[in-house]
């Protein structure tokens, strides 16, 4: 059982125009696979819309499992700019460079 679940506006696409009873069923239907694995009695256009939906919402569930499975990683004890400082005095010059030479040779 899972406490929330992604609604993409695709499914609300998918669900314009339908009757209130349709719409209603559908809804019902993706809340109930999403939050509690179960999955309802559909018939017709609202069966058919539904198993467009479904490969979407089973790819959330597995992303939901894997993400149960592994333990959450340390966060970095520094910040990232702290990270990301870097500390060598590096004075290489490129003598390759036209530029670089004609004020090295002045």
């Amino acid at each position: 059982m899972r406490n929330s679940f992604i609604f993409y506006r695709s499914f609300d696409k998918a669900l314009t125009g339908l009757s209130d009873e349709d719409e209603l069923a559908i809804l019902r239907a993706i809340r109930r696979y999403s939050l509690d694995f179960e999955e309802i009695e559909l018939v017709g256009i609202q069966r058919n819309l539904f198993d467009l939906i479904k490969p979407q919402l089973e790819a959330n569930i597995r992303k939901y499992e894997n993400g149960c499975k592994t333990k959450a990683k340390w966060k970095q004890s520094l910040s990232k700019e702290e990270a990301n400082v870097n500390d060598n005095d590096n004075d290489n010059v490129n003598d390759n460079d036209p530029v670089v030479r004609a004020i090295l040779e002045k």
